[in-house]
């Protein structure tokens, strides 16, 4: 088995292996922290972070995704497909509306 790691709280997920089928998108969603993310698509931690809300602008502001979850964001995923930002997720004002 091999593992990667969550660009959120670095924890160790054990994967199939990660080279194989590398043409394939591949959800891992990470047990520590909750975060979601293609780990054959790790190129996205290369880039700077940015942050959109899923319900409305906000999340320009946050750093990281450590960040995001200090502030109150759930549902951080990577979004790379995104124009305006790299990671989706909802913020705390969304989430308690």
């Amino acid at each position: 088995m091999s593992y990667v790691v969550c660009p959120c709280c670095e924890f160790h997920i054990e994967v199939d292996d990660p080279n194989g089928d590398s043409h394939l998108a591949r959800l891992v969603v990470c047990e520590l922290c909750g975060v979601s993310f293609d780990y054959d698509q790790r190129s996205i931690h290369e880039s700077p972070f940015s942050l959109v809300c899923a319900c409305c602008d906000a999340g320009m502001e946050i750093e990281s995704p450590q960040q995001a979850r200090l502030a109150g964001w759930t549902r951080l995923q990577s979004a790379p497909d995104l124009p305006m930002a790299n990671w989706l997720g909802v913020c705390p004002d969304c989430r308690e509306s």
